[in-house]
């Protein structure tokens, strides 16, 4: 296995099991510490991940995607990590949240980790070498029955007025949508073959998809744009799964949808 593989596989383990350790703590009207302790847990996750990877690669670049620190100094290894994507989810005791590292060498990611710590799910990818759930090779579906593919979105992307007539369009197409609240593990349920596809619309936080993105492409998937190409990390607009359902879409977009990309 590959040593920075090894590390990062390491660092989502004692992170999830110090998210797991707060899971489950519900808000207290009278307690305000222990508020402000379950809302510092994504904080405390990226420190410890942070610690970790500065430990064994002081010389690589931490970023943590929900912060714009600028580097201190120059790598060309640089690990793109979110600390608990879900956030929602766990606050509300909602057991569908995850953690993510992916590893960039000269901005290309060849390492990814997304690990989901209460079903203790490990989804793993290593560019050409194809990905992993707890040691597994996974492949996406290949099956080309429209009516029975499920497709994951975002709440945000369903709830847009002014895309109405395209959703309206998919409900009848496809069988049937999931809302998970977890980004990272839709992609990676994708990479397993528990989805056929995911899509979004102008996400906020692009790094997000930098590790589902590798995942995917390694299990057999693709990953593109709303006009086929390959500028989601710029845009926010992502569609990725099975080659056939997103061939698809596409053209769903291109008849529904008013825009360049």
């Amino acid at each position: 296995m590959h040593p920075i593989l090894n590390i990062a596989i390491y660092a989502v383990r004692e992170a999830g099991k110090l998210i797991n350790k707060n899971y489950g703590m519900l808000f207290s009207i009278n307690n305000i510490e222990h508020n402000k302790n379950l809302l510092n847990v994504s904080h405390t996750s990226a420190l410890l991940i942070k610690n970790i990877i500065n430990k064994f690669y002081p010389k690589h670049i931490f970023f943590n995607i929900y912060q714009n620190d600028k580097p201190r100094f120059f790598s060309k290894i640089k690990w793109i990590v979110d600390p608990l994507n879900g956030f929602e989810n766990f606050i509300n005791n909602l057991p569908h949240f995850s953690i993510s590292i992916a590893v960039q060498v000269n901005l290309k990611t060849e390492i990814a980790v997304i690990y989901d710590p209460i079903r203790n799910e490990l989804f793993s990818a290593i560019r050409g070498k194809g990905a992993q759930l707890n040691g597994y090779r996974v492949r996406i579906k290949k099956h080309k029955n429209l009516a029975y593919s499920i497709l994951s979105s975002t709440s945000d992307f369903i709830k847009n007025k002014h895309d109405c007539n395209f959703i309206k369009q998919l409900f009848l197409k496809y069988q049937s949508f999931r809302c998970t609240g977890s980004i990272a593990l839709d992609l990676a349920y994708v990479a397993a073959g528990r989805f056929s596809a995911f899509f979004n619309m102008k996400s906020k936080i692009k790094k997000i998809f930098v590790g589902g993105e590798l995942l995917i492409r390694e299990s057999g998937g693709i990953v593109t744009d709303f006009i086929g190409g390959h500028d989601y990390l710029v845009s926010g607009n992502i569609l990725a799964g099975n080659p056939y359902i997103v061939k698809e879409i596409l053209l769903d977009i291109k008849n529904n949808l008013n825009l360049k990309n």
